[in-house]
């Protein structure tokens, strides 16, 4: 754990981790969603619903096929991240918290939550969040690589936690699907980079 503190990214998700924990223990999440969903504007309607783009598997797939050309090895590291962290969060989402509903089962009604026009807005499958946890597989992946770089840590950092909180912007999650969601592929990341040296190895025989 320690070579990871090291990194200013890791060092920022952490303290995100306790924040958050502290904020979902101590709200109640229907209130926490209209609290964040308060937080609204013209601009972020116009971006939001493409920057919530970067957490689907499409952009995954698409940054690996493009690292294929610059090295073989990091675009491995990649897809392994994002298929293993996907893989684990779908498992969740669909058999263990199969029930979990999203905001809008609850807010359907409401006029009082800020609804962005022309986004699909489902009502299932809520916990945890598929986009988050690509978002944080993908920039966790990309600190990794590009460590020795401090200059880039905290904007990856903000970038992730950004485009993940675009779920709970459009209302598709609530913040602690995000929260969850960073931790599965921060620490799916973290492992798939732990065993990077084993699993080439074992390719070379």
């Amino acid at each position: 754990m320690n070579q990871f503190l090291r990194i200013n990214f890791f060092k920022a998700q952490v303290l995100f981790w306790i924040s958050g924990l502290i904020l979902i223990l101590s709200t109640d999440k229907l209130q926490l969603h209209k609290f964040l969903n308060g937080f609204n504007s013209h601009f972020l309607d116009l971006i939001t619903p493409f920057a919530t783009h970067i957490g689907d598997g499409l952009f995954a797939i698409t940054l690996a096929i493009g690292y294929y050309f610059v090295d073989k090895k990091n675009s491995i590291l990649i897809t392994l991240s994002f298929l293993i962290s996907a893989g684990i969060t779908q498992f969740l989402k669909q058999v263990i918290f199969s029930d979990a509903m999203r905001p809008m089962h609850y807010f359907l009604h409401d006029d009082s939550v800020h609804i962005v026009r022309g986004v699909t807005l489902h009502t299932q499958n809520s916990f945890p969040s598929g986009h988050a946890t690509t978002c944080f597989a993908i920039f966790s992946i990309i600190a990794l690589i590009y460590s020795h770089n401090k200059r880039i840590q905290l904007p990856l950092f903000f970038c992730a936690l950004f485009f993940a909180l675009t779920r709970v912007y459009l209302s598709q999650h609530f913040f602690e699907d995000v929260y969850v969601g960073s931790i599965v592929g921060t620490l799916t990341t973290c492992i798939v980079w732990m065993f990077r040296n084993s699993f080439f190895a074992s390719k070379k025989q």
